[in-house]
């Protein structure tokens, strides 16, 4: 694994303002180092950014400015400390971030540094946080605090110098939200025009808003939050700002797959009677996970078959073309629901003139992004800079390290930065489940090369293929399913097999490159990602057919790929081994009872398989808020179907196959004792009979007093060469 990692490794500068912000990793400094240097072009136009004549950074030098450098922090707090979020000011003189010393408890404090002076403050008076955000002013920082279960739930007002320096009235109450069904994030529009306090339960939310000049001129906060549309069970919405619009990504009006709406913000009521309907499923030819929003660019984040896409819809003055043929199509549309007499007709004419306007639209109008045929994993980048005219993309697959593109709005190129080898050893999985917003910079090089798409869709990495196949479940449903193997194995022999499984919240697998994967394609293993319902690689349809009610889809998914790796001959049973974290648990639990006989082996890092129990206590964190994913207990009849699923009250007498399972006391969001009763009950089951012989096995426990749900980023090749190298053993019979 560390033959695939170059010890020195310096991300692609992302510009921001006066200056391009980046990443480095150097031999002997296990934490990365984020820098900053001045930009070679002039700033944009109405952007004002303080510099420094700080001796320690010139002009574009590679060596540049430090903003934060992890490892001096690492010297005070301890080797395992953790940052969260990491937040510059308007002005770029100061960053503020979040800190956790790294035990685990995800306990993180705020802090502030001075990128001129270099003094570092920890505001002690405000406690623990969350997640943060600063005002327009650089001087009042807004932050979450979590209550006794972790749920961020108040947002306070800090003046940030004051509360460094232990005044206690230096913060006030800004917001607070009792239901506990929902956690509290802040957010920031690109534009600073606004500040958001988003409040987000399984299947709802509520947005408000304050404006980024918090405080004006004066010393108090000058307005209350402006709320945007209340929550109502259902509605999911998520808001950006541009050109006195409110852009807002939502799946109100049967929008399943989310649709962009718009409305003006000098309206008195932002509620969603008054929204426009931008650009939906239909236009964009996929279903939307994300947008982001430049000054003339609405950027579409999409999944069409399961594959990432980006697309760019150009803004201007007034509405664009597409969102013109779509108000006028609603129009039509209300029209025919008013008049039943004419419904069918007004409703076929305002279908045709809909795909006519778009037929006839120039291709410019929604512009996709020309991504190489291997991008099976597309991640944005920081994109901080509102006035850009490009967004960065990291492209990869399970056999294509990671590549930073630049892709300029509109044009049919992509820009691939060259040079140093890009950041690697970053799990993704981890990444997504912990949901923390990343610090500028990602991938560094000095040059930029242009290519077309045909010369990037050749490029494939010596000795390695991919493929898209499709399972099909028990009732029909197909299911993708992604492949990774040696190129020598076409036409594929039965070769042992990792299959991965998560499939839930509506999160997709990541099909990224992973270098400690690698070893073992090396060694002739297939690697197969089972992209299962309850997962969002289809929208948000994909996630809904596998949670609550219907989360036993997610079994079945799993047990299609299964069978179907096994009947293409990619593997055969006995030679598959089963790996899931966290929620994926549950899946894999499952599967792990269904058909033991079907696995050679299974890792389970901190898997989630008491479900019941932990459903069951509503004190615990978190629990509260799963029950829109899992199901309430409280009512009878879920509590039978979670029971019916959970895979520490389904474990039979059987042969298992050896099984390793991680847990951690310090784990914040699987309490450890669920995987020790699982291992405690899988290794009873494997016995028979009065004279205690062991059937299959051995069931394994690695407990871990520190490292809480995820595993450190300096420990990640150790622990997962320890995993791998005992699912190798298991595998070829030699435990």
């Amino acid at each position: 694994m560390l033959q695939l990692v170059p010890s020195s490794q310096v991300s692609a500068p992302e510009r921001l303002g006066a200056y391009e912000y980046y990443v480095q990793q150097m031999p002997g400094r296990p934490h990365p180092c984020y820098m900053r240097r001045v930009a070679h072009v002039a700033a944009p136009r109405s952007l004002s950014f303080s510099s420094t004549s700080n001796s320690r950074f010139s002009g574009g030098a590679p060596g540049g400015e430090v903003v934060l450098d992890v490892n001096d922090l690492a010297a005070v707090h301890g080797e395992y400390v953790q940052v969260g979020q990491v937040k510059l000011t308007r002005c770029g003189r100061h960053v503020a971030f979040t800190l956790d010393a790294g035990d685990g408890s995800e306990a993180f404090g705020a802090f502030t540094r001075d990128l001129r002076t270099g003094a570092l403050r920890h505001l002690a008076t405000v406690g623990s946080v969350v997640s943060l955000e600063w005002a327009a002013d650089g001087r009042t920082l807004l932050c979450t605090q979590p209550n006794g279960l972790g749920r961020p739930w108040r947002v306070l007002g800090a003046d940030a110098a004051a509360a460094a320096a232990g005044d206690g009235a230096a913060s006030w109450p800004l917001f607070e939200e009792e239901d506990e069904r929902f956690f509290v994030e802040l957010g920031r529009t690109k534009d600073w025009s606004f500040l958001t306090i988003n409040c987000n339960s399984k299947a709802s939310s509520e947005v408000h808003l304050l404006p980024a000049d918090l405080r004006g001129s004066g010393t108090a906060v000058a307005v209350g939050p402006r709320l945007v549309q209340q929550r109502t069970p259902g509605l999911e919405y998520f808001v950006e700002h541009s050109c006195g619009q409110l852009y807002i990504l939502s799946n109100a009006r049967g929008e399943t797959n989310y649709a962009v709406f718009r409305v003006p913000t000098s309206v008195p009521d932002l509620g969603q009677v008054h929204w426009q309907r931008v650009v939906g499923e239909r236009e964009a030819g996929g279903a939307m996970e994300d947008m982001d929003m430049l000054e003339g660019w609405l950027v579409l984040y999409l999944r069409r078959h399961g594959r990432q896409q980006v697309a760019a819809l150009p803004l201007g003055h007034g509405l664009p073309l597409v969102a013109q043929s779509i108000s006028e199509t609603t129009t039509a549309a209300a029209a025919a629901e008013e008049d039943p007499a004419a419904s069918a007709g007004a409703a076929a004419g305002a279908a045709a003139a809909t795909v006519s306007a778009l037929a006839q639209a120039p291709a410019e109008v929604l512009r996709v992004a020309p991504l190489p045929d291997w991008a099976l994993s597309v991640v944005a980048g920081a994109n901080a800079d509102y006035y850009s005219s490009h967004i960065r993309l990291l492209l990869s697959s399970p056999v294509h390290p990671e590549a930073a593109f630049d892709w300029h709005l509109g044009r049919e190129q992509l820009a691939e930065w060259r040079g140093l080898a890009p950041l690697g050893g970053q799990h993704r999985q981890q990444q997504q489940e912990r949901q923390q917003e990343q610090p500028p910079g990602q991938q560094h090089c000095d040059t930029a090369a242009t290519m077309p798409l045909s010369q990037q869709q050749s490029l494939s990495p010596p000795g390695y293929k991919w493929q898209q196949l499709w399972a099909t479940s028990p009732d029909g449903t197909q299911v993708p399913l992604t492949v990774a193997h040696a190129a020598a194995l076409a036409p594929p022999a039965p070769c042992p097999c990792l299959l991965v499984v998560y499939g839930a919240y509506g999160h997709c697998l990541p099909a990224d490159y992973l270098p400690e994967r690698i070893p073992l394609l090396h060694r002739g293993w297939v690697l197969a990602l089972a992209h299962v319902r309850g997962g969002g690689e289809l929208g948000r349809r994909w996630h809904a057919a596998g949670r609550g009610g219907a989360k036993a889809t997610s079994v079945d998914d799993l047990e299609a790929c299964l069978d179907h790796l096994v009947s293409a001959g990619y593997t055969a049973p006995g030679m598959v081994a089963l790996e899931a974290h966290s929620a994926g648990g549950l899946a894999a639990g499952a599967l792990l009872n269904r058909r033991p006989n079907a696995l050679g082996a299974a890792l389970l890092e901190a898997p989630f398989v008491d479900v019941l129990s932990a459903m069951c206590q509503p004190d615990l964190p978190l629990t509260r808020h799963e029950y829109e994913e899992f199901g309430d207990p409280g009512d009878p009849h879920q509590f039978n179907q979670i029971r019916a699923l959970c895979p520490y009250q389904t474990v039979r007498q059987a042969a298992y196959p050896p099984v390793l399972l991680t847990c951690s006391q310090q784990d914040m969001r699987v309490p450890y004792w669920g995987p020790l009763k699982f291992a405690a009950r899988l290794q009873a089951a494997a016995r028979e009979g009065q004279a205690g012989r062991v059937q299959g096995g051995p069931i394994l426990l690695l407990p871990d007093g520190q490292a809480g749900h995820f595993v450190h980023e300096r420990d990640l090749f150790q622990t997962k060469a320890q995993q791998y190298a005992f699912l190798v053993t298991a595998i070829e019979g030699r435990l």
